[in-house]
């Protein structure tokens, strides 16, 4: 019996114990995705190409023996890319959390404990098996082992090990962090206020959004796409794993916002205030404006327009922009003007030596993604614009269900004499990547070595429709570390750029690491076609 049958069968004898001993059933369960203790990225449809995942349910009141630690860390070792196996603990790092992670146990970390009563648990301690696929559960007990069929006789007998190890773990459940706090929250007082903070500068009219926060009817019917989006944490995008304050206009969200708008939304979503005569807070956003907002800019680069389609995907286009240009310019600051913002995903313009073609030498000059529009660099920094150069913007549109024209400009703000630093874009980067089919954590790298003393003001993580994840390390010349950016979750559909709310002193001979992840699997949904080598 081959492996992928026998893990068939374990799954369904699972289910029969779960059901015949018990009279209980399969329970379903809604995807969600967590961070665990080392900031990666944990979804649990990305798993739906294993046989089955393994949730060993922890609580720092749970005291696990050092025996069944050694066969959870073990299971989790030697079957990581069949059945992988997983913790699951309510709340932050702790003690007993480190512990499993030292194991090399991925912890995953809900900071709001809305999995945990997802789950329905009646105790703590217990091992769930998890079909990723179908996305149904049930507990494991003891009894399961004495039935059990697998072919891989060390599989078998190391998920016998541990139900015989954890029996004796049994434990009450704790709080979760999201009872703590109010059950039904105002409309007006505490949802509103996050709505307009977090989500409106998109979710405007006008905006990039494919629908408008407009009032709360609006966000009463897209309730439940919101409460998915934050338990998947596929909004807001772009987020980060730690030291969010150190970004400036970063989309974030934070955990007490996040239990703030789930617990309305699962107490009705009601707006009980609106009927006493109160104003609607979000309808006084004010729709996206177009025009110039830094002021009329000293140059205006227009680009070729833009016929969108109402559905589809649009490919990424690439345009090309002569600049006219007979003398060096500084640029102190640009802007885009985007002529339907709400197909405009995000644009990059680069530069480009003028005896190049096609992709070749381009270097970062100016890019606009939903909420970052306007760059206005500090006093005495400018960025070397040569007339030597060309204009290459890359360009990605999304369909909105109408057939629209799109024509962006770039407008430069330019200063007179040469500044006292100038502002470069770097670029580390690797040309001999070579992923294999179905790999799902393919690891790489580049890095680039700083020759004089610098300031870093921003980070731009970008990869294809395999990336998953990436992040920027510094390594100074004493040989200390500091990590400067980690996206555990990189969405190729958000090319974001992370601007430093203080620029990060770098001294001469730092060198900055890049470490990309990506996932060539059947499990990633935007990859293309997971049967190839890239």
């Amino acid at each position: 019996v081959s492996i992928n049958t026998a893990i068939r069968l374990f799954a369904v004898t699972a289910s029969y114990l779960l059901v015949s001993p018990s009279n209980a059933q399969m329970n379903h369960l809604d995807d969600f995705a967590l961070l665990d203790s080392k900031g990666q990225f944990h979804q649990l449809t990305r798993y739906s190409d294993m046989d089955a995942v393994l949730l060993y349910v922890n609580q720092d009141n749970c005291e696990l023996s050092d025996w069944a630690v050694s066969h959870l860390a073990s299971f989790a070792s030697n079957f990581r890319d069949s059945i992988p196996l997983l913790a699951l603990n309510n709340g932050s790092l702790t003690r007993s959390v480190e512990r499993l992670s030292d194991r090399n146990i991925p912890v995953l970390l809900d900071e709001t404990g809305y999995i945990f009563q997802a789950l329905n648990l009646s105790k703590g301690g217990a091992l769930l098996l998890l079909d990723p696929a179908t996305l149904e559960y049930g507990e494991l007990g003891k009894e399961f082992a004495g039935a059990l069929r697998i072919s891989d006789v060390a599989q078998s007998n190391q998920l016998k090990a541990i139900l015989n190890a954890i029996e004796p773990v049994s434990c009450e459940l704790q709080i979760q962090p999201f009872q703590e706090y109010q059950q039904n929250p105002s409309y007006i007082e505490d949802v509103a206020p996050i709505l307009e903070s977090r989500c409106s500068y998109c979710h405007r009219e006008g905006g990039s959004a494919p629908w408008a926060m407009s009032d709360h009817r609006m966000i009463q019917g897209w309730a439940p796409m919101i409460r998915e989006a934050l338990l998947t944490q596929q909004m807001p995008p772009g987020q980060i794993d730690a030291d969010h304050e150190r970004f400036d206009g970063h989309s974030h969200i934070t955990t007490g916002e996040r239990i703030t708008l789930i617990n309305w939304i699962d107490a009705g979503a009601l707006g009980e205030e609106l009927i006493k005569g109160r104003e609607d807070p979000l309808q006084s956003i004010e729709p996206y404006a177009d025009g110039w907002q830094l002021g009329e800019p000293d140059q205006i680069y227009t680009f070729d327009e833009q016929s969108i389609p109402a559905t589809g995907d649009v490919d990424y286009i690439w345009l090309t922009l002569e600049t006219g240009l007979v003398r060096d310019k500084w640029v102190k600051g640009y802007e885009f003007d985007v002529g339907d913002p709400s197909v405009v995903h995000h644009a990059r313009i680069f530069t480009q030596g003028k005896s190049y073609t096609g992709e070749q030498e381009l270097k970062d000059f100016a890019a606009y993604a939903p909420g970052k529009s306007t760059i206005f660099y500090p006093d005495g920094i400018a960025q070397h614009f040569s007339s030597n150069d060309r204009l290459v913007m890359q360009i990605h549109y999304t369909t909105n269900g109408k057939i629209t024209i799109d024509q962006t400009r770039l407008g430069l703000h330019y200063v007179d004499n040469p500044p006292r630093q100038t502002l470069s874009n770097p670029i580390t980067v690797n040309e001999s990547i070579y992923i294999p089919a179905g790999d799902r954590n393919y690891e790489t790298s580049a890095s680039i070595l700083l020759e004089d003393d610098s300031y870093l003001y921003a980070m731009s993580p970008h990869m294809h429709y395999r990336g998953k994840s990436m992040k920027y390390t510094a390594v100074f010349p004493d040989g200390s570390t500091e990590q400067l950016l980690s996206v555990p979750n990189y969405q190729f559909r958000w090319q974001m750029n992370y601007w430093l709310t203080e620029p990060k002193f770098l001294p001469a001979g730092t060198t900055i690491v890049t470490n990309g992840t990506f996932d060539n699997s059947s499990a990633n949904p935007s990859n293309p076609n997971a049967n190839v080598d890239v």
